[in-house]
Formats: C-alpha cells, sequence, structure tokens
C-alpha cells in the first residue's frame, strides 16, 4: 500500500521460504513476483549467508510506502516478517504477520542498498 508521503525505506526480503527448501527456478520466480508487487523502485540482490547457509536475498528501496503496505508484501511473499529501514530517520523495524522470536530489528545484519551507507557505531549497533 502506498501512502501520501514520501518516505524512503530500504527492505530486506527472503527470496526462500524459512523452513524448506527451494530450487533455482522458484527463487527466481519469488524474485520476479516481488519486483512485480514491489512496482517502480531500486533493487538488487544480495544473497548472504546465514548460520552457514546462503539465503537468497532482495535488497530494494522504495518510496511512498507504508508498514501496513509492507505487511501486505510480507503475507503475499509468504515471508514471516521483512526487514525495513526508514533512510529519513534510521529507524529499523521488522514488519510482518509472524514476527516473533525473530528479536529486534539488527542494523549490523541489515544490508542496505547503497554501499554509501550510514557508519554504524559498533559498540552500540547503531547508525552514528
Amino acid at each position: 500500500m502506498r501512502s501520501e508521503s514520501m518516505s524512503t525505506l530500504e527492505l530486506n526480503l527472503r527470496l526462500d521460504v524459512r523452513g524448506r527448501s527451494s530450487t533455482a527456478a522458484e527463487i527466481a520466480q519469488r524474485h520476479a513476483r516481488a519486483l512485480a508487487l514491489l512496482g517502480d523502485c531500486e533493487h538488487r540482490r544480495c544473497d548472504a549467508a546465514v548460520d552457514g547457509q546462503l539465503v537468497p536475498r532482495l535488497v530494494a528501496r522504495i518510496k511512498g510506502w507504508d508498514t501496513a503496505g509492507v505487511y501486505d508484501l510480507a503475507e503475499q511473499m509468504d515471508q514471516d516478517c521483512i526487514a525495513v529501514l526508514d533512510v529519513a530517520t534510521g529507524v529499523g523495524s521488522l514488519i510482518g504477520p509472524r514476527i516473533q522470536g525473530y528479536g529486534t530489528f539488527d542494523l549490523a545484519r541489515f544490508q542496505r542498498f547503497s554501499a554509501e551507507q550510514v557508519p554504524v557505531d559498533p559498540a552500540k549497533g547503531e547508525e552514528q
């Protein structure tokens, strides 16, 4: 769901479904579906190692979305939650129907869209 505000959000969206294996074709289909649902956005594939396994992930920058829209995206993509960072405020959150057990947003684990990222204070685990 798009909102009237022009807030810019960065998303980390898994392209697999936790708890079951996904073929390369399924991941490619989920990637295409995510882009269709996101519409006009900047995006890149950024797979990451999590607990020793490579996790397929889409990193996107979207404008004009609200939390309800991201929640709907998580449901439509069959994701427990999506990690989201509000670029203007630097506030991150997990949004989705099943966030229990994931803890809180962790900026140190969040993949920023751009290489020009705000530095993280390692003592606090927060942006400086």
